[in-house]
């Protein structure tokens, strides 16, 4: 996982040479990403926190606080990471990537266990057929971070798809904040609601990009298209009689 932002300074990290794999405004646009991403995920999460400290309410599965240590390092390590390359730390930055590869392999582990322990033990607050969006999120942030690695050596590349990556799992904080403001949950059409944050700063991305190069990064619109997908798929599974029977019938 050798870089987040573009290392500039070494241009073996991009060889895809008709795209500018650095410009001045990455040094505050992916940085200023990181900022809205954390705070997403604090006005979600941390008002349930307080209430639940404030309720005589039973204390979360180990699993749980297991999930949110993994998640939120991962988070840490995405701010850490874009700050090393911010303050011209590169080497540090590249050591860092195997503390990034276990942080991933970690929320890819705990994710899943901690929404399926919820379901088993009655307290989730979703539904159980939920599991579609839960599931196929974790799966996709997997899918785009292995992508990552493997194109590691590729800054502009590496970097847009460890954002996409980290913006498939956000939609927890988001859907929570909507709860908060609206007393129920995000709706949804053919897409769930959770996805609408993640989205626009997907296109935020290409926005910019094109802004000030011209055109979005080779790996920006199919990892978008891809991320589109899911969330349709999501949207289906949400919808089929099957789904929901097979997972009611699996977690009673």
């Amino acid at each position: 996982m050798a870089s987040i932002v573009d290392a500039s300074r070494d241009p073996g990290l991009d060889r895809d040479r008709r795209f500018r794999s650095h410009h001045p405004g990455d040094a505050y646009f992916f940085p200023a990403l990181v900022v809205v991403i954390w705070a997403i995920l604090l006005l979600g999460f941390v008002p349930e926190v307080i209430q639940r400290m404030d309720g005589n309410v039973r204390p979360y599965p180990w699993i749980i606080h297991v999930h949110a240590v993994v998640f939120f390092g991962w988070l840490v390590f995405l701010a850490s990471q874009v700050t090393l390359i911010r303050t011209g730390m590169v080497r540090w930055h590249r050591r860092m990537g195997v503390i990034g590869v276990a942080l991933a392999v970690a929320v890819v582990v705990a994710g899943p266990a901690a929404a399926l322990t919820m379901h088993f033990a009655h307290e989730a607050r979703q539904p159980p057929h939920f599991l579609a969006i839960q599931l196929l999120n974790i799966a996709t942030f997997a899918g785009f971070i292995a992508a990552a690695v493997i194109w590691r050596k590729h800054a502009a590349a590496h970097k847009r798809l460890i954002f996409v990556g980290t913006l498939t799992i956000i939609g927890a904080g988001f859907g929570r904040i909507v709860r908060l403001l609206t007393g129920g949950p995000a709706p949804f059409t053919i897409i769930p609601g959770v996805y609408l944050a993640g989205d626009l700063l997907i296109l935020s991305m290409i926005v910019y990009d094109i802004a000030t190069r011209g055109r979005p990064h080779p790996v920006l619109l199919p990892a978008a298209g891809i991320s589109f997908a899911v969330q349709l798929l999501a949207g289906y599974l949400l919808n089929s009689p099957a789904w929901i029977a097979f997972t009611h019938s699996m977690v009673n």
